[in-house]
């Protein structure tokens, strides 16, 4: 039986001295694989009958609905689907698009499509407008579609799309293995392929095409946003996935016997890698959370008896569903195999996290990173000191940097210790850029150093602290507001399950922020009387908010990342609305704030059916009232003028 690959190592990284250390090896040394799929056949060949891939459609019967798939069944359907995907035209510069939840079948086409080519995992909850968009951006050659369930409902889209995108060549239907009703409604030239009746017809000991891997080659395509206009498509590499891979794992002391869930979907870096090729690259078990992952209505909530029931040992989370688990009680499971927990995609509240601890007795170690640096680029170390806030220390081979803003147009300076700034990252794990050169204008700083657009500082221990996105930062007269700080505020009242804080314009002070908060259940508390009680927890007068909303939950990404662009335009909405009846401008037909991405945010007024004379002096007035804000404003006349 071959042996475990050699470039797996035990490392003591607990301090920043320590990594660099280990940096003092160069790095082609190490001698990691050239490819994701080798990657892949170096964790599958040393253990073949263990399982791989634990999968359950309700995680309150995860037991009776549960799947199990070994290492041999695992490499076996990846290179049965590289050969499909191979016959239908695939090359090493094609397309594979998929619109797929967290199901096994969706790893082999994950990762069988990048062996074959460049796999371009999309977020099937976007509209088939959009994801058209980015299927002809890709110029992708084959679709791969689930079939649908209960809860992923992604037919009609792929119907739609298929209409609006006919330089397909196929769609590939899959399924979970459980609901295997395949639709075939599309008018040609797609054509329907099941993945089922398909797969068998191909061979599972190798690829039986030739192909010379390079580590440069694209592996993936990420869309990053897509909440407004068309995501950006950002270029992964086969070398930077697979450093990023390794170095994470090492950083984790990751092991073979390891078993980690995953409930964040596959268009997500972080469920895509961390969740589920890191630790199948590193021979562990991973354990699937429905075909929703934790959207799904029975994961959150039985969550603690998954964990006992499959001896889950590590969960990469999000600070939703950390949250969220406060509120279910352990009971009388048994979770003592569960000693790791990470979070990231969003900044977690340091309130949250110890409340996590007090519950669990686990410390969650925070760690940062973006589709931009292929997940992760810097984590809380294993060892040594978990600092609670930060987001911890870089990974081996990876550099950070936070700069003065003010000198990008130069040659950046950096900041001294504890002196905020923006945050520049370099190395290994760095993105090439995006497909559309266009795009990469401003993405580069001094060179090689990759702006993030986040605002952070370094501590005198080496940790970066984030502080929050350069365009979250509230500018109220000119003075500088930290959104998280004013969260934290509001964290600290025990009602409060979810809190953000965003700009709202203002006629005098440009800016001021507003609050939005969700509670947790049974709570009784008014917003005003948490607002009030938090008042005493914010340092600066300025950055108290002026007014406090209660939702039933906050939006969020599909990653559950609070969409703070959503609450801008709200916040900007209920200002407009209210200045406009303030004023009594009876002109005004409708109003609508809207966020228009890179174009900002848009305030949109209709008028009434007037004349054309009387048009023009109410647009007058509309603009005398609403143009005092720093906001664009868009009159539009009534339909009938």
């Amino acid at each position: 039986m071959r042996q475990e690959a050699s470039y797996w190592v035990d490392a003591d990284l607990s301090t920043l001295a320590k990594i660099r250390a280990f940096d003092a090896t160069p790095l082609p040394d190490r001698r990691l694989p050239a490819s994701v799929y080798e990657m892949l056949v170096d964790a599958c060949e040393p253990h073949p009958d263990k399982i791989a891939i634990h999968y359950f459609s309700d995680a309150k019967r995860c037991y009776a609905t549960g799947q199990a798939v070994t290492y041999r069944t695992l490499l076996r359907r990846i290179n049965q689907t590289a050969n499909m995907f191979h016959s239908l035209g695939v090359g090493p510069e094609d397309v594979v698009a998929m619109l797929a939840p967290v199901v096994p079948q969706a790893l082999y086409t994950m990762w069988g499509a990048q062996a074959a080519g460049i796999v371009m995992p999309i977020n099937w909850m976007l509209e088939p407008g959009i994801i058209a968009q980015l299927l002809r951006a890709a110029e992708a050659k084959v679709l791969v579609a689930y079939a649908g369930d209960g809860l992923v409902d992604t037919w009609p889209k792929v119907r739609a799309v298929a209409e609006l995108v006919p330089a397909l060549h196929a769609v590939v239907v899959i399924s979970d293995g459980e609901s295997a009703v395949v639709p075939s409604d599309l008018q040609p030239p797609a054509r329907v392929i099941a993945y089922d009746d398909a797969i068998e017809s191909f061979d599972g000991e190798g690829l039986t095409f030739s192909r010379a891997f390079a580590g440069s080659d694209a592996t993936a395509l990420f869309h990053t946003g897509g909440t407004t206009g068309v995501p950006k498509l950002a270029r992964h590499t086969h070398a930077g996935q697979v450093f990023m891979t390794w170095s994470t794992a090492v950083c984790h002391r990751a092991t073979a016997d390891d078993v980690r869930c995953c409930g964040l979907p596959l268009f997500h870096v972080t469920g895509a890698l961390l969740n589920c090729l890191l630790p199948i690259a590193r021979g562990s078990s991973i354990v699937l959370m429905t075909s929703a992952g934790w959207r799904h209505p029975s994961a959150i909530p039985n969550f603690w008896s998954v964990v006992e029931t499959y001896g889950i040992t590590g969960a990469t989370l999000v600070p939703a569903v950390v949250a969220q688990l406060l509120s279910v009680p352990i009971g009388d499971a048994d979770i003592s195999s569960l000693t790791g927990v990470s979070s990231g995609s969003a900044p977690l509240s340091p309130h949250i996290a110890d409340s996590f601890e007090a519950l669990t007795g686990i410390k969650i170690r925070e760690g940062y990173g973006m589709t931009e640096t292929i997940a992760v680029t810097v984590v809380n170390p294993l060892e040594g000191c978990i600092k609670t806030g930060s987001v911890g220390l870089p990974i081996p081979y990876q550099q950070v940097r936070v700069v003065r803003q003010q000198r990008l147009d130069a040659e950046a300076v950096d900041c001294g210790v504890d002196e905020p700034g923006l945050l520049l990252v370099r190395g290994p794990g760095i993105f090439p850029g995006y497909l559309d050169e266009k795009a990469n204008a401003r993405v580069w700083v001094d060179g090689d150093w990759l702006d993030t657009g986040d605002l952070a500082y370094l501590d005198s221990d080496g940790y970066l602290w984030i502080t929050g996105r350069a365009k979250d930062l509230i500018i109220r007269g000119g003075h500088n507001i930290d959104p998280r700080m004013v969260e934290e505020a509001i964290y600290a009242h025990s009602d409060v399950l979810e809190a953000a804080v965003v700009a709202a314009p203002d006629e005098k002070a440009g800016e001021v922020p507003f609050a939005y908060i969700s509670l947790k259940p049974f709570a009784k508390s008014t917003a005003e009387e948490i607002l009030a009680q938090s008042v005493s927890r914010i340092p600066e007068r300025a950055a108290i908010p002026r007014v406090c909303y209660v939702l039933q939950t906050l939006p969020k990404t599909a990653v559950g990342k609070v969409q703070k662009n959503v609450l801008r335009a709200d916040a900007a909405e209920r200002v407009m609305r209210a200045a406009v009846s303030q004023a009594g401008l009876e002109v005004v037909a409708t109003l609508r704030v809207e966020d228009r991405g890179a174009s900002g945010i848009v305030c949109v007024v209709e008028l009434k059916p007037l004349t054309q004379e009387s048009s023009n002096e109410a647009s007058k007035k509309v603009r005398s009232v609403l143009g005092a804000f720093p906001i664009q404003l868009l009159i539009l006349p009534s339909p009938g003028i």
